[in-house]
């Protein structure tokens, strides 16, 4: 838990969608992310799960090994793809340079894409994490002593991916539209989105670190 708790900070800050530096912190992001779906294959290879009787449960944890691969494997896709964006950004701003409306679309596009590939690789994860403790409800198979971690987690995230969505949204609105009224409104909602995204980040931050150690102390690895 530890990589996907300090990933997350990294996987979900937004910058600026047109900075090359906001390629670069998503990058770390998605490098975490594969270190922390890596270190979940761990844990759950550890020991065979306990049966539920329940056949939707326990036909997800004997398939839990390979669908963290399956993953895994989209993880780092994406994170190919983060770095081939960012290396495009790169190349246009400092090396090709087009014209700015060229440069501008171009970096729309690719950062909202980067921005939507994080959002759902989080959610990924999430959804895997948050079937397992569900199913695990009753047994020994469960990550953590306390669902309701996991619980606020996903409530915080999908408040974070709306803002976020808004967020980048309204920047591409602002960038592309040359109308004085719909550029200004469209500026204040970022400014705005920029803030509360930033809230709710440290929140779903914070909320992941719960779980990490939750997850710790059952297991009787508390890191000091």
């Amino acid at each position: 838990m530890n990589f996907l708790t300090v990933g997350s900070l990294f996987l979900l800050f937004q910058l600026n969608i047109d900075w090359t530096s906001n390629y670069i912190v998503k990058l770390i992001g998605f490098a975490f992310f594969v270190g922390g779906i890596s270190e979940l294959s761990e844990i759950c290879s550890m020991k065979n799960p306990v049966k539920t009787g329940n056949e939707k449960a326990d036909k997800f944890f004997s398939q839990r090994i390979s669908l963290l691969s399956d993953i895994k494997g989209k993880a780092v896709t994406m994170c190919i793809m983060c770095a081939i964006a960012a290396v495009c950004e790169g190349l246009l701003k400092y090396v090709l340079k087009p014209a700015d409306f060229a440069v501008n679309v171009i970096s729309l596009i690719l950062g909202a894409a980067v921005a939507f590939l994080s959002l759902n690789l989080f959610r990924m994860v999430y959804d895997f994490i948050e079937k397992h403790e569900r199913f695990s409800r009753g047994n020994s198979n469960s990550f953590t002593d306390n669902e309701a971690n996991v619980v606020r987690l996903g409530g915080a995230f999908y408040k974070l991916a709306v803002i976020t969505l808004v967020n980048v949204a309204f920047d591409i609105l602002n960038r592309l539209v040359p109308v004085a009224v719909i550029s200004n409104v469209a500026g204040f909602v970022v400014a705005v989105s920029k803030i509360l995204l930033y809230i709710f980040l440290l929140v779903v931050v914070f909320d992941f670190n719960k779980i990490r150690v939750d997850y710790n102390k059952k297991h009787d690895r508390v890191i000091e």
